[in-house]
Formats: C-alpha cells, structure tokens, sequence
C-alpha cells in the first residue's frame, strides 16, 4: 500500500500542472468625465492622478486614454400633453439636432407618451420632424429606453438620451428594473429636463438614475415660474440650445482607464477619485456600477 502510495505521488510529480484559466474578460476597464470647476472638460490628466477602487479594492491604472470614444446615441423624445406648446417643440427639435449631430457614431430616434414608437435612424428619419403632443399625459419613459437599448443592442460607452419635461408616469417598468438594464449594457444616460423641469422635485429619481450610469440631467432653459409660469421666448430657445450644446459636448471628452485587475461578468462597485491638486472644486462623472464585460 505505502509502496503504491508512494508510485502516485512520483506520477503525480512528473505530470504537467494545468496553467491557471486566463480571464475572460481581459483587464477592468474604467470610463469617465472629468469636468473642471466650470463645468468645461479637464484633460491634461495622468494615470498616477485616478484612484480607483473596485468592488473595495484598490486597482492601479496601467494604461489611459482620452478623447472623444465613437458610441451609438439613443435619443428619445417626449410626446405627451405637456409637449403641446409650439415653441416647446421647436425648442424640442433643436435640442435634438444638436444630440445628433454631435453623435460620434450611429444615431437612432424615436418617442413616446402612454405609447413607445419603434426607432429609426435618427439622421435620416428625425423623429422630431413631424412631432404632435399626444391627448394625454401619460409617460412611458422607462419602458421607451429598455425597448431602445434592446433593439440597438448598447454596450458599454453607449448614450442613452432623453428629452422631456416630466417624469415618468406610465412605464410597466420600475426605476429599478431600469437602473439594472442600464448597468448590464453599460450605456450612460442623459436626461435633457425641459420647462417646468428643474432636474430636481419630480425629477429626482431621473437624476438619480442619470448619476448612477456616469451620464447627467441637464437642464438648458431655467425659467422664473412665479413671474413667467412656463412661457418660452425665442431669445430663450437661441440661448438654450446654445448652453446645452456646450455643456453636452463636455461629456464627450472621456478617460479610459486601463487597471492591473481583471473585468468580471457581473456588476462590480466602483469608486474614482482624482486629484483634487488638479481637478479643484471640479467634479468626477463616473458610473457606481463596473458594467460587466459582456456589455462590450
């Protein structure tokens, strides 16, 4: 017996011991908008300026790109009652031209009310050409974007875009089944909040939603509503599309940070911080969440 015992352990010594299984995934990768005090992009930034933490644990930026990443933009457009103002819509429309046309990719379009319309191609089919308000109020926001992202099939980088003035109301969606899908497609979502929207109140769980996938509400016409209610002026609809142009280009401009860790197939917490020396009273736009590398 120990004889026998003895013959496996030498076999045992001379077999070649399987190599450990590479990832799958390949390296973590991180991106993110660094914005500088005013709001405008920060570049000029080295790896040795971001620390990043994932799922607690500290990974070392080995490799780092910046610039403008091309990605697919989903812009979807609210059609419900409250849209029914004719400057609202031209307002709209211009608004939606500037996401289009600063698209550095594949650009789709749809809209929706109490009904989600199907997508097409949003520089050859503007769905804002023939925009109507519908009848009511009803807001199918969340169910609009999972339906679009689906259909696009958006993976990690992708831009989710929403115009409206509301929030949602409608969906069979929840926020959270939202925020999941969000995550396991690894699109950011920008919300473009029109009058009477302030970004904030009603549209808090958008703005929410909005943070946690490293994108933004942004809100390009504040209007004084004890004085002016909702009314738009013209001067106003020049003057927000030109804000929302500029602030909107910022988020082009993104760090791909390449760690020494390895991607994982499910969502993994994440934490960026950067050098505060450099960055000032600045502010980071990162996702919460590591998207999966399947969403790629």
């Amino acid at each position: 017996m120990l004889r026998a015992a003895a013959g496996l352990v030498a076999l045992a010594s001379i077999l070649p011991v399987p190599a450990l299984a590479a990832s799958k995934c390949g390296p973590a990768m991180v991106q993110l908008v660094v914005l500088d005090p005013g709001g405008s992009s920060l570049s000029g930034l080295d790896p040795s300026d971001f620390k990043v933490r994932i799922k607690g644990q500290n990974a070392t930026v080995k490799a780092m790109d910046y610039g403008l990443f091309p990605h697919s933009t989903l812009l979807l457009v609210s059609r419900d009652n409250s849209m029914g103002q004719s400057i609202k819509i031209d307002l709209a429309r211009q608004l939606a031209n500037s996401v289009v046309n600063s698209a550095p990719g594949p650009a789709m379009n749809g809209s929706f009310a109490g009904e989600v319309s199907g997508i097409a191609d949003a520089r050859s089919q503007p769905v804002t050409a023939a925009l109507q308000a519908a009848s009511d109020n009803r807001n199918a926001m969340y169910d609009a974007i999972v339906a679009g992202m689906s259909t696009m099939n958006l993976h990690r980088g992708d831009s989710v875009v929403v115009l409206a003035d509301s929030p949602d109301n409608g969906s069979k969606t929840t926020a959270t089944e939202l925020q999941q899908q969000l995550l396991n497609h690894g699109a950011r979502l920008f919300v473009i909040a029109l009058p009477p929207a302030n970004g904030s109140g009603t549209m808090q769980s958008l703005s929410d939603l909005a943070d946690a996938t490293g994108g933004a509400v942004i809100v390009p016409l504040r209007l004084d509503e004890s004085t002016k209610g909702v009314v738009i002026t013209p001067s106003q609809v020049d003057g927000a599309v030109t804000t929302f142009s500029h602030t909107f280009s910022q988020y082009n401009n993104i760090y791909q940070l390449e760690t020494d860790l390895d991607g994982q197939e499910k969502p993994q917490p994440l934490k960026v911080d950067v050098n505060r020396s450099k960055m000032g009273s600045g502010k980071v736009v990162a996702p919460t969440m590591l998207a999966p590398c399947t969403a790629i």
